[in-house]
């Protein structure tokens, strides 16, 4: 079981830095990381189901990249351990 943060599963440090992006940059932000969020995540999961590891590591990568972006450390973390056990070595 993952514990979450005790401040929350965003960090808002992270969110406050983007809000200075204005209401129209931080909204076109946002709609971005999920519109291609989900796209990541449907390629993510039809990766694993193909057992394409290599696939698997670099979607992982990309999409922990976003979600640092908005301070989700636990999918960060997440995402960085699907990553090193998918990389082929």
């Amino acid at each position: 079981m993952v514990s979450l943060p005790s401040g929350g599963v965003l960090d808002t440090s992270s969110i406050a830095g983007l809000r200075e992006l204005g209401p129209s940059g931080f909204g076109k932000l946002v709609q971005l990381f999920l519109s291609d969020g989900a796209l990541r995540v449907a390629a993510l999961h039809s990766a694993g189901a193909e057992a394409d590891g290599v696939a698997m590591a670099k979607l992982a990568h990309s999409l922990k990249g976003s979600a640092a972006t908005f301070g989700a450390g636990v999918l960060v973390a997440t995402l960085r351990r699907t990553a090193d056990r998918r990389q082929v070595r």
